[in-house]
């Protein structure tokens, strides 16, 4: 994977927690504060604010509905971001898993084609742990409303995660225990877990995000007291380490993902990161037809931001 310099989309005067970008090249940004940004063509505006902390958005782009994870609310709501759509309070989705709370959900992914929503519960940082791996991945079926657990109060703080193309395999990063965990989807339906890839260094995996050739994009996290640069791995669907992509005054990113509009879809990766100002920036990717290509892409740095 080769990739440019990185360009500035935007700074806030609050955490940003997520970013994504809908098939018409809005791109949505969730702050700590409780609010949900929209940006498109240069136009900055507060798409709607809900007293919480929303720490993970998904978008169904056929009902134009954005789904958030609220850690500090200890739910999953949605609420509707099409144009010319009154302001209304946001639709409860879930906050309980069979009679008990939810710890607060941390990221989430939509699966367009199963009408589902994977998403995991970890709690702020902190209360889920290696001393108390109580975290937990769920699944939502949109049909029926219904709930399933697929790692039931078992995990150290996952937080991201990324679903392939055919909506069979679902990477999760267990941060705690710096590692990612796969759940394989068999044919009967059923989803079996094991531990995908192990790093080593750095606090953890936090953010992940899936390129259109199969490999993983890795956010490894740092506290800023301990390195002032930022980290990214790319490891392949057979779970093989391919490069590293290195961001210099970015150790805490919280998130990243793939555009995806036409013009910029698998060309560009958005990154939220907050160890200073908190920013989100974007840089464009060439990601090479297969993984032997990338054998001499070990360490790719990148320029200062702009």
């Amino acid at each position: 994977m080769d990739v440019n310099n990185s360009e500035k989309v935007l700074e806030w005067n609050s955490e940003f927690t997520c970013v994504t970008e809908g098939s018409d090249g809005a791109i949505y940004l969730a702050t700590a504060s409780g609010d949900v940004l929209r940006l498109k063509d240069g136009q900055l505006k507060q798409e709607f604010h809900h007293d919480g902390r929303p720490s993970g958005i998904a978008i169904d782009e056929i009902k134009r509905v954005v789904y958030i994870a609220d850690m500090m609310n200890q739910i999953v709501y949605s609420k509707s971001i099409e144009e010319g759509t009154p302001p209304g309070e946001p639709n409860r989705v879930v906050d309980q898993h069979e009679g008990v709370s939810l710890l607060g959900p941390n990221s989430l992914v939509f699966a367009e084609n199963s009408n589902r929503i994977f998403f995991t519960d970890s709690g702020p940082f902190g209360e889920t742990s290696l001393e108390n791996p109580k975290g937990s991945v769920f699944m939502i079926e949109l049909e029926d409303q219904m709930l399933k657990s697929l790692a039931l109060s078992c995990l150290a703080y996952p937080t991201g995660l990324a679903l392939d193309a055919e909506e069979k395999v679902l990477y999760v990063s267990e941060t705690c225990k710096n590692r990612i965990i796969r759940f394989v989807q068999n044919q009967e339906g059923i989803f079996y877990s094991s531990v995908f890839y192990q790093f080593s260094g750095r606090f953890g995996p936090m953010s992940l995000a899936i390129a259109p050739n199969g490999n993983l994009l890795v956010s490894r996290y740092e506290f800023i007291t301990l390195s002032n640069e930022g980290l990214v791995s790319v490891i392949s669907a057979n779970g093989d380490f391919i490069s590293d992509i290195h961001l210099p005054m970015a150790p805490e990113i919280s998130c990243i993902s793939f555009a995806r509009s036409e013009v910029s879809k698998g060309k560009m990766i958005y990154i939220t990161e907050n160890s200073n100002v908190p920013t989100c920036t974007r840089m464009l990717v060439h990601l090479k037809d297969d993984d032997k290509s990338m054998e001499n892409t070990k360490d790719s740095r990148m320029g200062k931001m702009k």
